[in-house]
């Protein structure tokens, strides 16, 4: 299936850990919102997964979106082009550097697909506890592989898409491993390469926190 996707970078700096700053800021501006954008999107706003998502991209303020997600972030745009937004202590006017849009795609592929996820958040609390048990490499990376499936197929059915065929996915590199706190809970995150039997849109996100710059893909 086709998906439409946007990618937008601002020109205001903006670090990693401001982003939940940018994420307040924006729906503040669009009328404080949690909901992300419902007057735009209508009843198919209940998605599990968020069609809105705020980053951080080489220093810079930035969205990406997709879907339905395209239509609140232009009508978010319009809005914060004549406002002011305040970013933690910061008040000042998001000026849009560059933006990208693509009809992107989302399908079964017959060739393994490679990419490269950072800050991919798998687990939680239960699971973690479980991961910390295990002693070989081999069943650490199984585990993290059955989590990247769940996420793939939770992301489809979002889509309204259901794949026929099982999901395969191999972990190829484990490059680094780190501690986030995300919703004021310790989390332990991955950059790490992948390869898998469907076609994922570009810059989309996978995991726990993609609605503030975790799990992006490449």
């Amino acid at each position: 299936m086709e998906i439409k996707t946007m990618s937008v970078v601002f020109k205001n700096r903006l670090s990693f850990r401001e982003v939940p700053l940018l994420r307040g800021a924006l729906l503040h501006l669009a009328n404080g919102d949690s909901t992300l954008f419902h007057d735009h999107i209508g009843d198919k706003l209940r998605y599990r997964y968020p069609l809105v998502q705020y980053r951080e991209s080489g220093g810079y303020a930035s969205l990406f979106c997709l879907g339905d997600g395209v239509v609140a972030v232009e009508g978010l745009l319009c809005a914060a082009s004549s406002a002011e937004v305040r970013i933690g202590r910061r008040e000042e006017k998001l000026l849009v550097d560059s933006e990208t849009r693509l009809n992107d795609e989302l399908s079964l592929s017959d060739v393994f697909q490679e990419y490269t996820i950072r800050r991919y958040l798998p687990l939680n609390q239960e699971n973690y506890a479980r991961y910390k048990t295990l002693d070989s490499i081999v069943d650490r990376y199984q585990m993290i592989e059955k989590c990247l499936v769940g996420n793939i197929l939770s992301f489809a059915k979002s889509m309204g898409m259901f794949f026929e065929q099982q999901i395969k996915v191999k972990i190829l590199d484990l490059a680094n491993t780190h501690e986030y706190t995300y919703k004021k809970v310790r989390m332990l995150g991955f950059d790490l390469r992948f390869k898998t039997n469907v076609v994922l849109p570009r810059h989309m996100a996978l995991g726990k926190g993609v609605s503030i710059g975790f799990g992006e893909i490449f």
